[in-house]
């Protein structure tokens, strides 16, 4: 005799709230993410990051600068 094999359905998968938990849909938003901040005390200009595009290496004033642009 043959074997027949069953997909898991999604009724097997919310069986239980861990298995819930861990199957379940991820809903990302903008408040979901963290901006990387780099600051350098040596550094007198704002400098690009390599590999990183639109990040900079930041100077202790300037970065207060850009905390408060990305907080509106």
């Amino acid at each position: 005799m043959e074997k027949i094999f069953y997909p898991v359905t999604q009724r097997r998968l919310r069986a239980d709230t861990h298995i819930r938990e861990l199957t379940a849909s991820v809903k990302l938003s903008h408040k979901s993410f963290i901006q990387p901040l780099f600051v350098d005390e040596a550094i007198t200009e704002p400098r690009a990051v390599n590999g990183l595009t639109e990040v900079e290496v930041d100077t202790p004033s300037s970065v207060l600068t850009s905390i408060e642009q990305s907080i509106y």
